[in-house]
Order: structure tokens, then sequence, then C-alpha cells
């Protein structure tokens, strides 16, 4: 991340303090519809400029606190049963594959998170690796990142194991907590992946509180 007396580009996108002075292409925007793309109201709308590891940090903390965890008492036992209201891991790590896949060479490219009313979409600017294809993406596979250099600064802070399984993953933990599975698309040089049931998580007419933010 240091080299020949200066940062790298990689470590101002990983660390800066404000990265979108070099990189405006770092920007994330996850936006919540009533509807599909063509209703004219959002019922949430953020920008997150900030590096990488802060945005990964704000976004889980947005889905932890408008999903949460659902709460059941079973009719012969005094505990409560805790589930996640959705697929954390998961999400974590199709967020995580953007950041780490996207084109940063763009700098018009921008990930979109957007929450309909009957699934989640993640979308990055960025064609999957060579090698890797919309298939190979729910077996096991080679781990062939975009940016390496990302990757194993993700891989050193513990976020991403960099063998090729967190895709499989993915899968297997949304199954694991009765969602369907993710389904990968490629369309246009951006790549989406998209989370069937994965909903809006408050009321259509109230919106969501101002604790979110």
């Amino acid at each position: 991340l240091y080299k020949n007396g200066d940062f790298t580009n990689a470590a101002v996108i990983l660390f800066g303090k404000e990265p979108i002075r070099f990189f405006p292409q770092v920007r994330v925007r996850l936006s919540v519809f009533n509807t599909d793309k063509t209703g004219g109201e959002l019922l949430y709308d953020k920008v997150f400029e900030g590096n990488l590891f802060n945005s990964i940090r704000q976004i889980t903390d947005f889905f932890d606190l408008a999903y949460g965890v659902s709460s059941s008492f079973n009719s012969d036992s005094w505990k409560r049963t805790d589930k996640l209201a959705f697929p954390r891991l998961a999400i974590r790590e199709a967020i995580l594959n953007a950041f780490i896949h996207r084109d940063y060479s763009s700098f018009s490219s921008r990930i979109a998170i957007n929450i309909y009313p009957d699934k989640l979409q993640i979308s990055s600017y960025g064609s999957l690796p060579k090698g890797v294809s919309i298939k190979s993406l729910s077996e096991d596979h080679l781990s062939i990142p975009v940016n390496p250099t990302l990757a194993h600064i993700f891989f050193l802070r513990n976020w991403i194991e960099l063998i090729g399984i967190g895709t499989v993953k993915m899968i297997s933990q949304c199954k694991d907590l009765g969602f369907k599975a993710p389904v990968w698309s490629q369309k246009d040089n951006t790549v989406h992946v998209t989370f069937p049931d994965v909903k809006v998580p408050f009321n259509y007419n109230e919106g969501i509180s101002e604790g979110i933010s």
C-alpha cells in the first residue's frame, strides 16, 4: 500500500479519509423502493462516500437495524428462539465481492444496492474475472479477484477467505435460514446478484425511521 515514498491508489480507497476527492467511483448508493424502479417514490436513499472499510460497516449496520432478528417462543419451552430476519453473511459477502471485483478504472462506475418489495439486488460495474462464469459461482471455483491488492487486505482483516467458496457459502446460508438462493446475472459490463425474497423491511406508508441514519 506504500511504494516509492507515496501511498498507492488502493491505500486511498481502503483507508483514505476522503477518497471521493480522488476516486468518485468509490460511492455506493443504497435505495429502498416502494415499487419497482418505475415508481416515483423512494422510501430511503443514501450515498456512502467513505473508504471501503467505513462503507461496509455502515451498510451492514443499516441491514442490522432495518431487518434485525426475529424472536419466538416455543409452546413447550420458556426459552426464546432468535433467528436472523435476513441472510446477513450472504449479503455481506455479496457487497464485499462488489468492492473487490468492480472496475475502478471507470470514474462513472458505482455500486448500487436496491431493495424492492420482492427482492434485494446488488449491482457492480465490471465483468466477471476471466475463468469465472455465472454457472461456476454456484460451485467451488478458483479465487480470481479483479483487484488483488484490495482482496488481500480484506483477507488480512478477516473479511474474506480468498479460496473461492464465498458464493457457495452465500447459497448455503440462504438455504439454511429458509431463504431462496441468490441469483447472479451479467449485463452491459455490470454484475448483479439478486436475493429473491429479501424484501423491504418496514411499512411502506411509514417509511424508515431517522434512527437508521
